[in-house]
């Protein structure tokens, strides 16, 4: 599976990575230490370097910095937009509460999110 993490990588396909990594991070996989003591050590670089860089923490940063230097043809990992939407409908309110206004700020930001997801075409 690792090597197959190293052709998603390669072929920018970050939603093949993310599930790949998922399913080696899960407890059932995870807990088998005896197992993974037989994985390469070349192999386990590979692996922590995707860790890394798929990591949650910080927002997903270091994909999001990865992913703004890219050029297209790729596919993202979709996870990362979804939470962006979701932030943005639980966050911001639909008007501003103060003149009964649409609230354009929170229109322009989910804008920018579609647009860039229109990026990945």
């Amino acid at each position: 599976i690792i090597s197959l993490q190293s052709k998603f990588y390669q072929l920018n396909n970050f939603s093949g990575l993310m599930e790949t990594l998922s399913a080696l991070h899960n407890s059932a996989i995870s807990r088998l230490k005896a197992s993974w003591n037989f994985v390469p050590s070349r192999l386990m670089e590979e692996f922590e370097k995707y860790s890394l860089l798929m990591n949650p923490k910080g927002n997903f940063s270091q994909y999001r910095t990865q992913l703004a230097g890219l050029r297209p043809p790729f596919i993202p990992y979709l996870g990362v937009f979804l939470t962006d939407f979701t932030f943005l409908d639980d966050c911001k309110t639909d008007y501003d509460d103060s003149r009964q206004l649409v609230n354009f700020d929170k229109i322009r930001t989910l804008g920018g999110k579609i647009a860039e997801l229109q990026r990945f075409k």
